[in-house]
Protein backbone atom coordinates (compact mmCIF):
# COMPACT_ATOMS: atom_id res chain seq x y z
CA UNK A 1 0.00 0.00 0.00
CA UNK A 2 1.48 3.40 -1.02
CA UNK A 3 0.98 5.96 1.52
CA UNK A 4 1.59 9.51 1.19
CA UNK A 5 0.15 12.78 3.27
CA UNK A 6 -3.59 13.29 2.88
CA UNK A 7 -5.31 16.52 2.77
CA UNK A 8 -9.22 16.74 2.58
CA UNK A 9 -10.57 19.59 1.91
CA UNK A 10 -14.78 19.82 2.67
CA UNK A 11 -16.55 23.27 1.10
CA UNK A 12 -20.26 23.97 2.28
CA UNK A 13 -21.31 23.17 -0.96
CA UNK A 14 -19.66 19.85 -1.75
CA UNK A 15 -20.31 16.37 -0.74
CA UNK A 16 -20.33 15.23 2.77
CA UNK A 17 -17.25 12.66 3.78
CA UNK A 18 -18.00 10.94 6.65
CA UNK A 19 -14.73 9.48 8.71
CA UNK A 20 -15.30 7.78 12.28
CA UNK A 21 -12.24 9.23 15.04
CA UNK A 22 -10.60 5.68 14.09
CA UNK A 23 -10.08 6.21 10.78
CA UNK A 24 -8.84 9.75 11.27
CA UNK A 25 -5.99 8.54 13.53
CA UNK A 26 -5.10 5.67 11.31
CA UNK A 27 -4.98 8.81 8.46
CA UNK A 28 -2.69 10.86 10.55
CA UNK A 29 -0.79 7.95 11.45
CA UNK A 30 -0.23 6.77 8.05
CA UNK A 31 0.81 10.32 7.22
CA UNK A 32 3.30 10.63 9.62
CA UNK A 33 4.99 7.14 9.03
CA UNK A 34 5.01 8.11 4.98
CA UNK A 35 6.69 11.61 5.66
CA UNK A 36 9.41 11.39 3.27
CA UNK A 37 8.66 8.27 1.41
CA UNK A 38 9.80 8.41 -2.02
CA UNK A 39 7.62 7.98 -4.69
CA UNK A 40 6.59 4.38 -5.30
CA UNK A 41 8.34 2.98 -2.63
CA UNK A 42 6.05 1.88 0.53
CA UNK A 43 6.67 1.25 4.29
CA UNK A 44 7.17 -2.53 4.05
CA UNK A 45 9.47 -2.14 0.90
CA UNK A 46 12.01 0.14 2.95
CA UNK A 47 15.17 -1.38 4.39
CA UNK A 48 15.16 -1.58 8.11
CA UNK A 49 17.74 0.03 10.16
CA UNK A 50 19.62 -2.23 12.67
CA UNK A 51 20.22 -0.67 16.07
CA UNK A 52 21.99 -2.12 19.27
CA UNK A 53 19.20 -2.37 21.38
CA UNK A 54 21.10 -2.21 24.23
CA UNK A 55 22.61 1.38 23.59
CA UNK A 56 19.23 2.81 23.72
CA UNK A 57 16.63 3.69 26.63
CA UNK A 58 12.94 2.43 26.66
CA UNK A 59 9.76 3.06 28.08
CA UNK A 60 6.48 2.04 27.79
CA UNK A 61 4.12 5.08 28.52
CA UNK A 62 1.87 4.41 32.30
CA UNK A 63 3.86 1.42 32.66
CA UNK A 64 6.91 -0.07 34.57
CA UNK A 65 8.14 -3.37 32.39
CA UNK A 66 11.10 -4.92 32.75
CA UNK A 67 13.80 -5.94 30.20
CA UNK A 68 12.43 -9.13 27.84
CA UNK A 69 8.78 -7.66 28.60
CA UNK A 70 9.67 -3.78 27.36
CA UNK A 71 11.44 -5.98 24.36
CA UNK A 72 8.13 -8.23 23.88
CA UNK A 73 6.12 -4.67 23.92
CA UNK A 74 8.00 -2.44 21.07
CA UNK A 75 7.49 -5.67 18.81
CA UNK A 76 5.75 -5.13 15.77
CA UNK A 77 4.53 -1.59 17.21
CA UNK A 78 5.07 1.94 16.69
CA UNK A 79 7.14 3.91 18.83
CA UNK A 80 8.55 7.49 19.34
CA UNK A 81 11.97 8.13 17.99
CA UNK A 82 13.37 10.11 20.79
CA UNK A 83 16.18 11.83 22.47
CA UNK A 84 15.80 12.15 26.44
CA UNK A 85 18.77 12.66 29.26
CA UNK A 86 18.80 8.96 30.45
CA UNK A 87 21.27 9.82 33.34
CA UNK A 88 17.49 9.47 35.19
CA UNK A 89 17.38 5.86 33.59
CA UNK A 90 19.10 2.46 34.86
CA UNK A 91 20.25 -0.46 33.99
CA UNK A 92 19.37 -3.71 35.05
CA UNK A 93 21.02 -6.14 32.92
CA UNK A 94 23.84 -5.28 30.37
CA UNK A 95 22.34 -6.90 27.24
CA UNK A 96 19.13 -5.05 27.79
CA UNK A 97 17.86 -1.70 27.18
CA UNK A 98 18.48 1.18 29.69
CA UNK A 99 15.09 1.70 31.61
CA UNK A 100 12.91 4.40 33.19
CA UNK A 101 11.09 4.35 35.71
CA UNK A 102 8.52 7.05 34.96
CA UNK A 103 7.96 9.16 31.53
CA UNK A 104 10.52 11.20 31.01
CA UNK A 105 10.59 14.67 28.77
CA UNK A 106 12.06 14.35 25.61
CA UNK A 107 12.16 15.30 21.73
CA UNK A 108 10.25 13.40 19.41
CA UNK A 109 11.89 13.00 16.11
CA UNK A 110 9.51 10.74 14.51
CA UNK A 111 7.76 7.61 13.97
CA UNK A 112 9.33 4.11 13.28
CA UNK A 113 7.76 0.65 13.08
CA UNK A 114 9.40 -2.01 14.95
CA UNK A 115 9.97 -5.13 12.62
CA UNK A 116 11.79 -7.05 14.72
CA UNK A 117 13.89 -8.24 17.75
CA UNK A 118 17.04 -10.38 17.63
CA UNK A 119 17.77 -11.32 20.91
CA UNK A 120 20.78 -13.56 19.91
CA UNK A 121 22.58 -10.37 18.13
CA UNK A 122 20.91 -7.63 20.13
CA UNK A 123 19.36 -5.83 17.22
CA UNK A 124 16.30 -4.15 17.11
CA UNK A 125 15.33 -3.90 13.73
CA UNK A 126 13.27 -0.43 12.67
CA UNK A 127 11.77 0.80 9.89
CA UNK A 128 11.48 4.78 9.79
CA UNK A 129 11.44 7.24 6.95
CA UNK A 130 13.98 9.46 9.41
CA UNK A 131 17.25 10.01 7.38
CA UNK A 132 20.42 8.35 9.34
CA UNK A 133 21.75 11.60 10.80
CA UNK A 134 18.36 12.27 12.67
CA UNK A 135 18.14 8.40 13.98
CA UNK A 136 21.98 8.83 15.07
CA UNK A 137 20.64 11.64 17.43
CA UNK A 138 18.09 9.30 19.18
CA UNK A 139 18.62 7.26 22.24
CA UNK A 140 15.75 6.52 23.90
CA UNK A 141 12.45 4.71 22.50
CA UNK A 142 8.79 5.68 23.59
CA UNK A 143 5.80 3.02 23.08
CA UNK A 144 2.27 4.43 23.91
CA UNK A 145 -0.92 3.50 22.73
CA UNK A 146 -0.48 3.50 19.37
CA UNK A 147 -1.75 0.39 16.88
CA UNK A 148 -0.83 -0.38 13.20
CA UNK A 149 -3.42 0.05 10.84
CA UNK A 150 -4.57 -2.93 9.37
CA UNK A 151 -3.82 -1.95 6.17
CA UNK A 152 -0.26 -2.13 6.36
CA UNK A 153 0.49 -5.28 7.55
CA UNK A 154 -2.31 -6.91 5.03
CA UNK A 155 -1.24 -5.18 2.01
CA UNK A 156 2.17 -6.47 2.35
CA UNK A 157 4.01 -7.67 -0.96
CA UNK A 158 4.99 -11.28 -0.93
CA UNK A 159 5.64 -14.38 -2.83
CA UNK A 160 2.83 -16.69 -2.50
CA UNK A 161 5.11 -19.18 -0.89
CA UNK A 162 6.63 -17.21 2.27
CA UNK A 163 3.59 -16.34 4.61
CA UNK A 164 3.55 -12.58 5.72
CA UNK A 165 4.75 -11.80 8.76
CA UNK A 166 2.87 -11.04 11.70
CA UNK A 167 -0.07 -11.83 9.56
CA UNK A 168 -2.75 -14.80 10.81
CA UNK A 169 -5.14 -16.10 8.88
CA UNK A 170 -8.75 -14.11 8.99
CA UNK A 171 -11.79 -15.39 10.20
CA UNK A 172 -15.11 -14.42 9.18
CA UNK A 173 -17.62 -12.71 11.91
CA UNK A 174 -20.86 -11.38 11.86
CA UNK A 175 -22.30 -8.63 14.07
CA UNK A 176 -19.46 -6.37 13.08
CA UNK A 177 -21.77 -3.20 12.82
CA UNK A 178 -23.71 -1.41 15.69
CA UNK A 179 -27.46 -2.07 16.13
CA UNK A 180 -30.01 0.70 14.85
CA UNK A 181 -32.25 2.43 17.25
CA UNK A 182 -35.63 2.17 16.47
CA UNK A 183 -36.90 5.26 16.39
CA UNK A 184 -40.39 4.73 14.84
CA UNK A 185 -41.82 2.12 17.22
CA UNK A 186 -43.65 3.31 19.99
CA UNK A 187 -42.70 2.22 23.66
CA UNK A 188 -44.91 0.48 25.59
CA UNK A 189 -45.37 1.80 29.02
CA UNK A 190 -46.56 -1.03 32.24
CA UNK A 191 -48.00 0.01 35.18
CA UNK A 192 -48.87 3.25 34.35
CA UNK A 193 -52.00 4.94 33.63
CA UNK A 194 -52.37 7.37 31.23
CA UNK A 195 -56.34 7.81 31.14
CA UNK A 196 -57.25 10.92 33.00
CA UNK A 197 -60.84 10.18 32.69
Amino acid sequence: MQCHSIVIYLHQNSFSLKLKPVDLRNLSLLASLSLGLESGSTLTSLSPYTVPFRQLAMHVCHYRLSGLDILAAVNASVVALCTADISEAQREDDNMPILFDEMPVCDCHGLAIVRAIDLQQGLLYLVTTLPRATLMKVNTILKGCLALPDQIILKQKSSHTDPLPYVDALAPSTGVSAVRPRTRMPRITYGVNCDNT
